[in-house]
C-alpha cells in the first residue's frame, strides 16, 4: 500500500508540481525519493519470491 503513494507523490513531485507557480525543484529529495521507491520494491519482490519458495534464502547443506 505504501508503494503505489510514494510512486504517485514522486511523480508528482517530479512532473506536475514543476508547472505550479513558485515551485522549488528540489533534486536530492526527488533523487532520494527514487533510491527508496527502488528499496522498496527489491524488498517486495524478495519477500514474494521467498514466499512463493519457502526454501529460497535458506542455506544449502553442502553434500560430499
Amino acid at each position: 500500500m505504501l508503494l503505489p503513494l510514494a510512486s504517485d507523490q514522486l511523480f508528482r513531485n517530479e512532473f506536475i508540481d514543476t508547472r505550479l507557480p513558485g515551485f522549488k525543484k528540489n533534486s536530492e529529495k526527488v533523487q532520494f525519493a527514487k533510491a527508496l521507491i527502488s528499496r522498496i520494491r527489491e524488498r517486495i519482490r524478495l519477500a514474494q519470491e521467498k514466499s512463493n519458495n519457502p526454501r529460497a534464502g535458506k542455506s544449502r547443506s553442502s553434500v560430499a
